[in-house]
C-alpha cells in the first residue's frame, strides 16, 4: 500500500471512529418529575407531549440502545440485510446467529409496511444506573411494527438494559420519561 493510500485509509478509519464515538454520546435529560418531585409516570402519548413542551422529543430505540452502550451494554450490530423482510430465509438465519450470540433484533417498517431488522442489540454488560434511572422503564418513540394495530412501542428497562415494548396509550405506572437533551 502506498503512502497516499495509507493516509486516505487512516483518515477514513479515523472519521468512522469519530462517527461511532459521536453516536454513542446520546444525551438524555433527567427523569421528568411532577411539581412535588415525584417521578412522572405517563403513557407514551403523554410522554411525547411532555417532551414537546420542553422543545425536545423522546429518544428512538436506537438512541436508547446507544445510551445503554454507554452504560456497558454490548455494541449495536447492524443487519447485513437492511430493508429485507424479517421472514426471508437470509434474515431468519441472521437472526438465529445473532440470538446465539445474545443479540436481539430491533425491528422497523420498510416502505412497503413490512417488518425488517433495523439493528441488533445486547444488554450483556449493562450496568444498572443508580437511583431512579435504574428503577423504571423508559419510553422510546419507535414503533414495534409487528404490533402496529395495538400501538406498541419499544421501551428500555433501566434495571436490566433489556428492550421490550408496551402499548403507547397505557400508563403502566412503572414507565418514566427521559427526553433528549
Amino acid at each position: 500500500m502506498t503512502k497516499k493510500y495509507r493516509l486516505a485509509y487512516a483518515l477514513m478509519f479515523g472519521i468512522q471512529l469519530l462517527c461511532n464515538r459521536a453516536d454513542a454520546q446520546v444525551r438524555l435529560g433527567d427523569i421528568l418529575r411532577s411539581s412535588d418531585g415525584a417521578v412522572l409516570h405517563a403513557s407514551m402519548d403523554r410522554a411525547e407531549s411532555h417532551c414537546r413542551e420542553l422543545d425536545t422529543r423522546l429518544p428512538t430505540a436506537r438512541e436508547l440502545a446507544l445510551f445503554s452502550v454507554s452504560l456497558g451494554a454490548g455494541e449495536i450490530r447492524e443487519t447485513a440485510h437492511p430493508g429485507l423482510v424479517k421472514t426471508s430465509e437470509s434474515v431468519q438465519a441472521e437472526i438465529a446467529g445473532m440470538r446465539s450470540a445474545q443479540y436481539y433484533p430491533v425491528y422497523v417498517e420498510n416502505s412497503a409496511r413490512q417488518t425488517t431488522v433495523e439493528f441488533y442489540y445486547t444488554p450483556v454488560g449493562y450496568l444498572r444506573p443508580a437511583g431512579d434511572n435504574g428503577k423504571y422503564w423508559f419510553w422510546s418513540s419507535s414503533l414495534q411494527p409487528d404490533h402496529r394495530v395495538e400501538g406498541y412501542v419499544y421501551v428500555l428497562n433501566g434495571d436490566s438494559g433489556v428492550f421490550d415494548y408496551g402499548t403507547r396509550s397505557i400508563d403502566y405506572g412503572f414507565n418514566a420519561i427521559r427526553c433528549l437533551q
